[in-house]
């Protein structure tokens, strides 16, 4: 659909699994009333049971096929460059939205590691997809945290390849209690990566998401660790596993912690746990819960940069 006059950017809207490209043509009435912006409406690919277009196959819930959302995404990815170049408008003038299965492709175009990040996401009813041969860019958030640039900024690949795709820091036979070998092989890797920044300890502020908390968690405690000068913990837990024991001997670095209320990965008691814990030991804990899943809540960004800034002046 094209802009009224010049137009001001892109809105690009990605229909969910069965539907077509007709199916959000009314939404995009709805956002952009006057028609400022070129509306583009495209068709998944593929032709599926039970009817309809399809992104891609559906195995499991949150874990895309990964054959078929490769081709499709790829597929996007070279539709929506061409598309944007022939209208003379930069993907930071574009804003992707999507339903369901087109929800979980806008995140993937948007976040995708490598791809130019548009102007904004609306993804309904979706999920960030966990598939072989798809990576987040986690770049964005390191900007949220440090605007200016300040810090130099990692975010290091966990070492295992595991099932149902992805990159692990350990395999999971119960929620809580890393599997003890797997652990030690991502725990070992980590420090070895670690200890070999051009940083002291106690000029690194370390965080992590679920896995990646958890590990933040046993780089900063573990016993003989060097203490990080701030800990982030976001939708995790201190891991109770074979080999590793916490050292809560002071001085422990401060933290602040968040967790989903209805998190059904980890559950928000394995938070309340970690920190009571540290705050059990004296560490100075700030602690979040928020009304959601797991997932990172953005109303907690602007406290953790502030937190990064005061630790790391």
């Amino acid at each position: 659909r094209p802009a009224a006059g010049d137009a001001h950017g892109a809105l690009v809207l990605l229909h969910g699994r069965g539907a077509d490209e007709h199916d959000l043509e009314p939404l995009l009435r709805v956002l952009d009333p006057h028609r400022r912006l070129v509306g583009l409406l495209p068709r998944g690919p593929l032709a599926l049971p039970p009817g309809g277009a399809h992104w891609y196959v559906v195995r499991r819930v949150g874990y895309p096929d990964p054959a078929t959302f490769e081709a499709s995404s790829s597929a996007l990815a070279e539709w929506l460059d061409a598309t944007l170049a022939e209208q003379g408008i930069d993907h930071d003038r574009l804003v992707l939205g999507g339903f369901s299965q087109g929800a979980v492709m806008s995140y993937a175009l948007g976040l995708g590691a490598g791809r130019p990040r548009p102007a904004g996401i609306l993804a309904l009813s979706g999920f960030v997809p966990r598939v072989d041969g798809f990576e987040l860019d986690l770049q964005p958030l390191l900007d949220l945290l440090d605007p200016q640039r300040r810090l130099h900024g990692y975010t290091p690949r966990a070492p295992l390849a595991l099932p149902p795709g992805g990159a692990h820091w350990y395999a999971v036979p119960r929620v809580g209690y890393p599997d003890p070998a797997t652990f030690a092989e991502g725990f070992g890797a980590l420090q070895e990566w670690f200890d070999a920044l051009p940083f002291p300890a106690e000029r690194i502020a370390l965080g992590g998401f679920s896995q990646g908390a958890v590990m933040s968690y046993a780089l900063a405690l573990g016993a003989g660790r060097p203490r990080p000068a701030a800990l982030m913990p976001l939708s995790g837990f201190v891991p109770v596993v074979e080999g590793w024991e916490p050292d809560l001997a002071p001085p422990l670095p401060p933290v602040v912690a968040a967790h989903g209320t209805r998190d059904p990965v980890i559950p928000v008691e394995f938070g309340h746990r970690a920190r009571d814990l540290l705050a059990g030991a004296g560490a100075d804990v700030r602690w979040h819960e928020f009304p959601g899943g797991h997932w990172i809540d953005p109303g907690l960004v602007p406290e953790l940069r502030a937190f990064v800034a005061a630790q790391l002046p």
